[in-house]
């Protein structure tokens, strides 16, 4: 790895301008950053190897692909989401068996993949949270 320089980073920022947000070229700037910091610091990488310092990210006023505002849920429309995925049969079991992962998911923000790898606790409607943690 010590062989990719500056210029073959920056072709290939250069080649995510037309079809990605500064948002999603900003996170493979700072991944290739990250990985070659780690390199670095566990010297698999030479101590004063950093092609990122040659590496610019683009003008966001230059990209065709706008970054999106992030959008959040009315509070009327999320009561009424909750409420529907929480729904009971008649017999009181749930309707929607992934109600709470639902629930649990619009109250706190979780995106799809972040919920995927949740504890099946969470299933079941038994979820602790402890110091911050789940």
């Amino acid at each position: 790895m010590s062989n990719l320089t500056g210029k073959t980073i920056q072709e290939f920022i250069d080649d995510l301008i037309p079809k990605y947000s500064l948002s999603t070229i900003r996170k493979a700037y700072l991944f290739l950053q990250v990985m070659i910091s780690f390199g670095v610091e566990n010297e698999d990488l030479p101590a004063n190897y950093n092609p990122m310092k040659l590496v610019k990210l683009p003008d966001e006023k230059a990209l065709t692909v706008k970054t999106k505002d992030i959008e959040i849920i009315p509070d009327y429309q999320l009561d009424s989401s909750i409420q529907t995925a929480m729904a009971t049969k008649e017999d009181g079991s749930l309707l929607y068996r992934y109600g709470p992962l639902i629930t649990f998911g619009l109250n706190t923000g979780l995106r799809e993949c972040e919920l995927l790898l949740c504890p099946g606790k969470i299933l079941s409607g038994d979820i602790t949270v402890k110091k911050n943690n789940m």
